[in-house]
């Protein structure tokens, strides 16, 4: 048997989760909407366009998917730099090192990371040591107080050269 106030109570918890549900889901869509703008201004092409949309919309989803995964709580960040990253070296036999200790990353700064390593991936497949068959990478972190200090170390890339635009 059920009581009317377990009823008015699951009622109460449904209206919160879909309130709750509501806001990750606008939240969300206005992320997408901010990396369309900030992709059509960066691309020249509807190509570039697409894969780099594309590109970003699939960190975000991962990112997404290890939130999920972890109750909406945190993120390990060792697998969150593998998960995001793992699609470029899908392509490559050996060119990256990962160090750091134990580190959650709780879930405001989840999506902003998974962004920031999917570009620094981008970049290093596209222009750095990534598009040579010897370059590498290391990504390494330590936590100091309650800040992560995290460093992202290319090693073996092509010779820089400054770039045609800011950006």
């Amino acid at each position: 048997d059920v009581t009317l106030d377990e009823i008015r109570g699951a009622i109460d918890r449904q209206q919160l989760m879909t309130r709750e549900l509501d806001h990750r889901v606008k939240n969300m869509l206005a992320a997408v909407l901010t990396l369309a703008s900030l992709t059509t201004s960066e691309s020249s092409t509807i190509e570039e366009f697409s894969s780099r949309f594309e590109g970003r919309v699939k960190a975000m989803s991962m990112a997404h998917e290890l939130l999920a995964t972890s109750g909406w709580k945190e993120v390990d960040l060792e697998t969150m730099v593998i998960t995001v990253l793992g699609g470029f070296l899908q392509a490559r036999e050996h060119g990256i090192e990962i160090h750091g200790e134990e580190t959650m990353i709780g879930p405001r700064m989840a999506g902003p990371l998974a962004m920031a390593l999917h570009e620094l991936g981008m970049n290093a497949f596209k222009y750095g040591p990534w598009s040579t068959r010897t370059g590498s990478i290391r990504v390494e972190w330590k936590l100091v107080d309650d800040t992560v200090e995290l460093a992202w170390i290319e090693d073996g890339g092509p010779r820089i050269e400054s770039p045609p635009r800011d950006g």
